[in-house]
C-alpha cells in the first residue's frame, strides 16, 4: 500500500476538482475554486488561505466550505495531504507512457494481459459472477471516479438487455445505498491497484451482506477477510503499478463478464 493514507471520501483530489469543473457552472464559486486549485495543483502545499480567498474573490469561510465539500475537513487538511497524493499519481502517470518503445511495449503487454485475464477468468469461474449479477435483486458497483469507465460501460451494457445495476463512486459521498444492501443483493468493488479497496475497507467491513466481490490486482490477504469472492486480474502483484493492467484490465475483464452473461441469459 502507498504511504499516502487514502480515504474513501477524498480518494483523488485531482479527480474531485476535475469533477467540480466538469459539473458546475463556470461562474459558480465552486468552479472558480476548483479551477484555481487545479492551476496551482503542485503548489497547494504552499498556498495561503488568505491569498486564495483574495485571488478568487471568495470569503475564507467559503474556501473552507469548499474543502469540506470535496472531502477535506479544512483547507489545512487539504494542504497536508495533497502533495504526497499528487506526487504518487504524477510519477505513475508519466512513467507509464514516457518510454521510447511505448508502442511496442503497449502492444505486447496488452496481448499478454488479455491472455492472462482470460486464463484467470476461466480458473476463477467468471460464470459465477455473471450468475450472481443475474440472480441478485440489486447489484451495486463501487469504484473510484477516475476508474469508473469500465464499470459504467458494464452498467450500460447490462441495462441494454434489461438488467439494472447501480454505480457508486467517491465523487458522491452519500453511501446510504451501500448501507441499505442486504440478503439477495450484491456489491462489486472495482479496484485495480487495490488502493481504493483499502480506502473502502472500513465501510466494507460494516456491510452485513453475504455477497461482496472484489476485482483487483492486489494480492493482499486482508481482502480475503472482507469479501466472499476476489477476482484477480493477474498472477503478478507488480502489475498493481501503472501498467496496461491498471488501465485496461478492468475493461477487458468486464467484457468477458458481459459476454458470459449474454451466453447464459440473453435470448434475442
Amino acid at each position: 500500500m502507498s504511504d499516502y493514507e487514502f480515504h474513501i471520501d477524498r480518494f483523488s483530489l485531482m479527480t474531485s476538482l476535475l469533477n467540480v469543473v466538469n459539473e458546475t457552472s463556470s461562474e459558480s464559486s465552486a468552479n472558480i475554486l476548483a479551477r484555481y486549485f487545479l492551476e496551482h495543483l503542485y503548489e497547494l502545499g504552499k498556498l495561503n488561505i488568505y491569498d486564495v480567498a483574495e485571488d478568487c474573490y471568495i470569503s475564507r469561510s467559503g474556501v473552507q466550505r469548499f474543502c469540506k465539500a470535496i472531502g477535506f475537513d479544512t483547507f489545512s487538511n487539504l494542504k497536508v495531504n495533497s502533495p504526497v497524493e499528487l506526487t504518487v499519481h504524477q510519477g505513475a502517470i508519466i512513467s507509464y507512457a514516457n518510454r521510447p518503445d511505448f508502442r511496442h511495449y503497449a502492444r505486447d503487454a496488452m496481448g499478454e494481459m488479455m491472455r492472462e485475464i482470460e486464463e484467470l477468468s476461466d480458473r476463477q469461474d467468471i460464470s459465477d459472477l455473471a450468475r450472481r449479477i443475474h440472480d441478485c435483486r440489486r447489484v451495486v458497483l463501487l469504484t473510484a471516479e477516475y476508474s469508473s469507465m469500465a464499470p459504467r460501460n458494464l452498467q450500460q451494457e447490462l441495462m441494454a438487455i434489461g438488467k439494472l445495476v447501480s454505480l457508486v463512486t467517491d465523487s458522491h459521498t452519500d453511501f446510504t445505498l451501500l448501507r441499505s444492501l442486504g440478503e439477495d443483493e450484491l456489491l462489486i468493488v472495482c479496484s485495480a491497484t487495490g488502493n481504493y479497496a483499502y480506502a473502502a475497507q472500513e465501510l466494507i467491513g460494516e456491510l452485513r451482506l453475504p455477497c461482496k466481490a472484489l476485482i483487483t490486482l492486489s494480492r493482499d490477504p486482508i481482502f480475503r477477510e472482507s469479501y466472499d469472492k476476489v477476482f484477480y486480474l493477474s498472477e503478478n502483484a507488480d502489475n498493481c503499478q501503472r501498467s496496461v493492467y491498471t488501465k485496461y484490465g478492468m475493461s477487458y475483464f468486464f467484457d468477458l463478464v458481459y459476454s458470459t452473461y449474454l451466453k447464459m441469459y440473453y435470448r434475442a
